[in-house]
């Protein structure tokens, strides 16, 4: 087990109503108060009201600043940091989900230290040695910023988005009330989920490490809210079930989870990439690209994702690499039935090559930092996530209304060397939906189709081509030409007949 530091200060008052105690927590705190808060759900559903006189009657004045985004800016940060100055706040209130929460936490950093630019803060040009408390009323399990000691701002003069890390992001209190879950729409709620869950996979998959109190609470944390995920995404009035997922939101982002083992935050700088260039949803963008990372590293870190796929999923397999695929593609499979997209195409990004490689300099930092604790990842290697995440192989149940055909075509230098037992189901149920061709009618378009693609006949795919794409994905050994002849088209002509 690895040293640890594990510090916790936030004071949680969790169940029914808990937003009417904001005042008598506030009140230990300070005596004039920002609220921050959304883009107007928030006042009219009444919960500022109710906040606000819960303040008011505890003795601390109000002052309102709305208006919070998802994936916040550092703009509208800096608008409330002057809103901050100029009411005399000495206490940043944070009401809603982990937008609302960390715009406050930036507007209290900016407010205790005006005349700095808060990007300078930010990026840490300026060290930061002073700020206001922040406390937190949630409205929504996601970010866990409730209590975390992080906080995420998008730069839209620049198109970056970064996040801080220190003990002053932690908030002084959250008032946690999970009923007001059910009112967050499907969509966010399902993106909280996962969100949620890769808080802790980003603190789980560690290579080399012991903890195995750490990895216990882990595992059974990502259990609770895989099931109760389902159920109240199913149906948000189910308080009990939004009760699991509000408080696993806290605890899987207090650095509970990485206790004796650290973290490794490497799918978040994919998704803020994302993020940034196309305003997609932080826990769609990181459900988007998990699976491609996970295929990239797997390899090396085959224990980890093997107990994973025994703890969390139930796998019980010899044969370490299916059971860390299966492992995979359960997790793929879970985000995708909870609404999740499992690829860009499907996140609704339609990068270019420019832009693939734009995103892979943007989380990499200009090729100046690698990611990852598994194995070292660059620039190439990120970007060939990117391209691989462009569509899922893992599951077939979102991608309608594509041809088999199309699928080939998609990516012509590829498609033939793709050995993933996963890939083959989703041809033959896919082919079978479709009725796009009969079995045999299928060996022989593929062979003609990939003599057409690539100048040459099946059989002539060197192997030394398929070591090119073996970084995840591949069955174990190199797959040739002659093996898809061979065996690859016997198999799926079998699995089309007898789905």
């Amino acid at each position: 087990m690895k040293d640890f530091r594990f510090y916790a200060p936030t004071e949680v008052v969790f169940g029914k109503d808990a937003e009417n105690k904001a005042g008598e927590l506030a009140a230990k705190y300070g005596t004039r108060a920002l609220l921050v808060y959304g883009r107007g759900s928030a006042v009219k559903s009444g919960l500022i009201d109710r906040v606000a006189a819960s303040l008011e009657e505890a003795g601390v004045a109000v002052c309102l600043f709305g208006g919070a985004q998802p994936n916040p800016t550092l703009s509208h940060a800096e608008e409330g940091v002057k809103a901050a100055v100029s009411s005399g706040a000495d206490l940043i209130i944070g009401v809603g989900g982990g937008s609302a929460i960390d715009t406050a936490k930036a507007i209290a950093h900016g407010a205790a230290n005006p005349g700095v630019p808060l990007w300078d803060i930010w990026t840490k040009k300026v060290p930061l040695t002073r700020s206001l408390p922040v406390g937190a009323v949630l409205t929504m399990a996601a970010a866990g910023s409730e209590m975390s000691d992080s906080a995420v701002l998008t730069n839209e003069s620049v198109g970056k988005k970064a996040g801080i890390n220190t003990d002053f992001n932690r908030p002084k209190f959250a008032a946690v009330n999970p009923a007001l879950g059910a009112t967050v729409p499907k969509y966010q709620l399902a993106a909280g989920i996962a969100d949620i869950m890769m808080h802790t996979m980003e603190r789980y998959f560690i290579p080399d490490s012991h903890a195995e109190l750490t990895d216990e609470i882990a595992e059974g944390l990502l259990r609770v809210v895989v099931k109760n995920g389902k159920a109240v995404v199913e149906d948000s009035t189910d308080y009990d079930a939004m009760c699991e997922i509000f408080w696993a939101s806290s605890l899987s982002h207090n650095n509970l989870t990485e206790c004796g083992r650290g973290k490794d935050f490497s799918v978040h700088k994919l998704g803020h990439a994302l993020s940034a260039k196309y305003g997609a949803t932080h826990g769609a963008s990181l459900a988007a690209v998990w699976g491609s990372w996970a295929e990239e590293v797997y390899r090396d870190c085959l224990p980890r994702f093997c107990r994973f796929a025994e703890k969390v999923w139930g796998v019980n397999e010899e044969d370490e690499v299916s059971a860390a695929k299966e492992g995979i593609r359960r997790t793929v499979e879970f985000f995708s039935s909870i609404g999740m997209p499992t690829s860009l195409h499907e996140l609704g990004a339609e990068p270019t090559d420019p832009d693939f490689r734009e995103l892979a300099l943007d989380a990499t930092m200009n090729d100046s930092v690698t990611l990852s604790r598994i194995k070292p990842l660059g620039a190439d290697d990120v970007e060939r996530i990117y391209k691989k995440a462009r569509w899922s192989i893992y599951h077939n149940r979102r991608m309608t209304g594509m041809k088999l055909s199309e699928i080939f075509k998609e990516e012509p230098d590829t498609w033939g060397l793709r050995g993933d037992p996963y890939f083959w189901d989703y041809l033959a149920q896919r082919a079978d939906r479709t009725g796009d061709l009969t079995p045999d009618e299928l060996e022989e378009w593929i062979k003609k189709e990939h003599l057409a693609v690539s100048g040459k006949e099946l059989t002539e795919i060197s192997m030394v081509r398929v070591e090119q794409f073996a970084h995840g994905g591949m069955s174990s050994g190199g797959l040739s030409g002659e093996w898809w002849c061979d065996t690859g088209i016997p198999l799926l002509k079998s699995r089309m007949k007898n789905p």
